[in-house]
């Protein structure tokens, strides 16, 4: 079988296409971001769910971090997100079968 010039064109441009649509995904992502930080009482309930990111308990970091699916955050909180995700098995804690 032959490769031709425009079957490998089409690869190189729907890669292209493909990072394109992750950068206008990312672009969207964070103005909806920016959106929801101008909203009222935004900042206090972000600064809370970062809070709960450094709780000692980890319901509390697996909760923050659901609540905080999908939104824009700087690299520091997102180091603090992985951090925070580091449990096994976190909402089983303290539970006996």
């Amino acid at each position: 079988m032959t490769t031709t010039i425009n079957e490998q064109a089409g690869s190189v441009g729907q890669r292209w296409r493909q990072r394109l649509l992750e950068w206008q995904r990312t672009v969207q992502r964070w103005w909806h971001t920016q959106q929801f930080r101008r909203q009222p009482g935004a900042k206090a309930w972000l600064a809370q769910q970062l809070a709960d990111l450094r709780s000692p308990e980890a319901r509390r970091r697996w909760q923050a971090a659901a609540a905080l699916r999908g939104l824009w955050l700087p690299r520091n909180d997102v180091d603090t997100l992985r951090a925070a995700l580091a449990d096994a098995a976190p909402l089983c804690a303290g539970r006996h079968p």
